[in-house]
């Protein structure tokens, strides 16, 4: 009889976790709302400065010098004045160098020197973070539209955590309740479901069952809840920010008004107005009402039709200057701020999902260190290799991907000029190392691999990857970081190409196939979940410090391997290759007609569409279309929830098929079927239909397109390492191509681009399918 009580640490380990989940979800949501509040607040700054700003550049437009202007300390006081709680004010030329600055004495925030070269945006300000201090940075030009140099807000940072600890307070009991009813639930189903059968076999999907609900509706219901408080919170960060600017509209009023006497003597009131509008999103009408006349206003629209100012949207300030009784109407942008707030439950809920992925990965984990606890005796090596496979890959891809969208911002921070190289290439030289050593490293693997076995090159992958990981971490400068990221590069070409030759090596087509499906959801749902991880880890840590942890995961990652594997496990031949097979000539290799026709037909255009339409196309044209970049991130959550959720259940059943050629046939034709729905009406609906249609084609063929690979006889005279090597090379070329093919198309219009990939894939499936067919007959005449 079987303690219905025995699977205690399953349950214990879980209820740690959810622990950790919220924490994470509570530091996720303030550090959105943090961004949030710093940007509006910028904007109010630069909205209190704009009157500064316009007065500087007027008088150099009359031969006034930045370095030698006399009354700048007045004009950079007022700016102070008007933005409550700025520390200093400095005037910076174009170098770098101050000019000019309110608060000499050395501080931090004094000390500090923002980014040289600031360039407008479309708000017309900057905002800068660094050190303790943001710069709110509004760009000075002279009479030609020439940068001259730029005026610099700075005001401390605690300012804004402030409002964070605040934030936090509000959303920390909503986090409590959460977390005692997750707890309370595993309570619940420990003492009163078993979780082992009468054989002492652990019931995997019970617990899972159990477990996800335990972590992931509190998490859904916390989620919830903090909507409601940043509902709150950020509406009346638009009233007190808002406010700062209405102040500063009236501070000048008042100059004017002691100028002139009166409104009738003032011109260009309007388009005054309207300035300070463009510049804090927050405000959607400002207008000066005297005696109940509208003197002035930003937009020529309804004032108030109702005459009375709605509590949610519209405020009055008085302005108390110059004849009658003349005040400011403020009326905020109630769709602006609504679109911010669903843009932050979006937020919220991407948070929420990538917590309860990061959730199912690490149950998985725990469920295969208590099966192998249980002793070798009960294991079937093989299955639980399979198993093993997507966990393994999660630890060694997370480390990957938490520093993926870092490597050109720290590049940026320790980068210095090259004669005759522009910035931005200097940027990405990091990236194509590693991406150069990668392919190499995969090339020379596979024959490696055919020698010594998979586990070994996996354990030299992952000492090289944590080995340039800690040197990136240790890099201070350019040419050192780049350096890094080619060791980094080598130690993943070696482990990529090892876990799927791990799973290359299953006897069976049907374990192959679950395998590399496997392989696939340990690396996307790592995609999702290190993406989020890392932009966070830096904004806390600092970008360096991030390529430090990504050297610690790997090293988890090989204690997980030595842990989990199977110990016989890539260390023998596999079957049907040999050494002498690895040394026949590549050229021949690629000449074969099945393996070109397969490469030319499905390899290439699947991972030129993929990464050309996700990663390059799909960004641009949210961009373009004025959505948010996030809707692009979004969009790939749905492309590797199918890879990670609907691959392992449809290879069930395609693992068992004989004819690969038609499933790969038909996966295909869905991805190119994506291309053709966007084509036919771009949209953002469209956009995540096609992403959809993409990732149900790859869930399938990712795991296919091995499987039919591995089975070429090509393939096996060459050996299985050695092809996958070239496999994994001829996959990097396609995505290559992709950005390239895409940007070509581009100034066609999205739905011409997409209707010219469309008829590409499709005129490569074609192509495939007709070699498909003709060997076939072949085979039938043959017999």
């Amino acid at each position: 009889m079987v303690s219905k009580r025995r699977g205690w640490p399953l349950y214990l380990t879980a209820g740690v976790l959810l622990l950790v989940m919220v924490a994470m979800n509570l530091w996720l949501n303030a550090a959105s709302f943090k961004k949030h509040y710093a940007d509006s607040l910028a904007a109010s700054y630069a909205a209190a400065a704009a009157r500064s700003q316009l007065n500087i550049e007027y008088a150099v437009k009359y031969g006034k010098q930045l370095v030698n202007f006399y009354g700048m300390p007045e004009l950079l006081a007022s700016v102070q004045q008007a933005a409550p709680g700025v520390d200093n004010v400095r005037i910076l030329l174009p170098d770098g160098t101050i000019a000019w600055q309110l608060q000499k004495e050395e501080n931090d925030l004094a000390a500090s020197t923002p980014a040289v070269g600031m360039q407008a945006g479309s708000a017309g300000y900057k905002l800068v973070r660094q050190g303790s201090a943001y710069h709110c940075l509004l760009p000075l030009r002279n009479k030609d539209g020439q940068l001259i140099g730029s005026m610099d807000i700075l005001f401390p940072e605690k300012m804004v955590e402030g409002q964070v600890t605040a934030f936090l307070q509000q959303s920390v009991l909503g986090a409590a309740a959460a977390t005692a009813a997750g707890l309370l639930a595993l309570l619940v189903f420990f003492l009163t479901v078993p979780i082992y059968d009468a054989t002492g076999q652990l019931r995997r999907k019970v617990f899972l069952s159990l477990a996800l609900a335990a972590l992931s509706v509190p998490q859904l219901a916390f989620g919830y809840h903090n909507l409601s408080v940043q509902q709150e919170a950020y509406r009346q960060t638009a009233v007190n920010n808002t406010h700062i600017a209405a102040q500063a509209v009236i501070a000048d009023l008042h100059f004017i008004l002691d100028k002139t006497g009166g409104y009738s003597q003032v011109s260009g009131l309007d388009a005054w107005l309207g300035k300070t509008v463009r510049l804090v999103p927050e405000l959607s009408n400002l207008a000066i009402v005297d005696d109940g006349r509208v003197v002035a206003t930003a937009k020529q629209e309804p004032l108030l039709a109702s005459g009375v100012p709605s509590p949610d949207w519209d405020y009055r300030m008085p302005v108390n200057a110059g004849p009658g009784h003349s005040e400011i109407v403020v009326s905020l942008a109630a769709n602006y701020i609504e679109e911010q707030v669903m843009a932050i439950a979006f937020d919220g809920l991407t948070m929420t999902l990538v917590s309860c992925f990061f959730a199912v990965e690490i149950l998985l984990l725990l469920l295969m260190v208590q099966a192998r606890r249980a002793g070798p005796a009960n294991a079937d090596y093989s299955a639980t290799n399979i198993r093993v496979i997507r966990p393994l890959a999660f630890l060694f891809y997370l480390s990957y991907f938490i520093t993926i969208i870092l490597i050109p911002l720290r590049m940026n921070q320790i980068a210095y000029p090259v004669a005759g190289l522009p910035l931005e290439l200097i940027l990405g030289l990091p990236i194509s190392a590693e991406f150069i050593t990668s392919a190499l490293a995969a090339f020379a693997g596979g024959f490696i691999i055919d020698r010594k076995g998979w586990k070994r090159l996996m354990y030299v992958g992952l000492a090289g990857f944590s080995a340039g990981s800690l040197l990136s971490w240790l890099a201070d400068s350019m040419l050192l970081f780049i350096a890094a990221r080619a060791v980094t590069g080598v130690g993943y070409g070696c482990v990529w190409l090892s876990l799927r030759r791990a799973m290359a090596a299953e006897e069976t087509q049907e374990q192959q196939a679950m395998g590399f499906s496997a392989l696939n959801a340990g690396l996307y749902a790592a995609n999702l979940c290190g993406c989020a991880f890392g932009a966070i880890l830096a904004d806390r840590l600092g970008y360096a410090a991030v390529f430090m942890l990504a050297g610690v995961f790997s090293l988890l990652a090989a204690a997980g391997a030595r842990l989990l594997l199977d110990p016989a496990a890539g260390q023998k031949m596999p079957t049907g290759s040999s050494v002498a097979g690895a040394g026949m000539k590549v050229a021949a290799f690629f000449a074969d007609r099945q393996v070109a026709v397969f490469f030319l037909g499905i390899i290439i255009p699947s991972s030129a569409c993929m990464v050309g339409f996700l990663q390059y196309f799909l960004p641009l044209y949210f961009s373009a279309s004025g959505l948010a970049i996030s809707n692009a991130g979004r969009a790939f959550m749905v492309y590797a929830v199918c890879i990670v959720y609907f691959g392992p259940y449809i290879t069930r059943y395609t693992g068992k098929m004989k004819h690969l050629g038609r499933i790969l046939v038909t996966s295909t034709s869905v991805g190119a079927l994506g291309m053709f729905l966007f084509a036919g009406g771009s949209s953002l609906y469209a956009a995540y239909a096609t992403v959809l249609l993409l990732g149900l084609s790859d869930s399938v063929g990712q795991a296919v397109r091995n499987a039919y690979f591995l089975q070429l006889p090509a393939t096996r005279q060459m050996g299985q390492g050695t092809a996958l090597g070239l496999f994994s090379m001829v996959w990097k070329v396609g995505q290559m191509l992709g950005p390239l093919f895409f940007g070509l198309l581009l100034p066609w219009g999205p739905s011409a681009t997409l209707l010219a990939a469309g008829l590409v894939y499709s005129a490569a499936i074609i192509i495939f399918w007709l070699h498909q067919r003709q060997n076939r007959e072949s085979l039938a005449i043959g017999r």
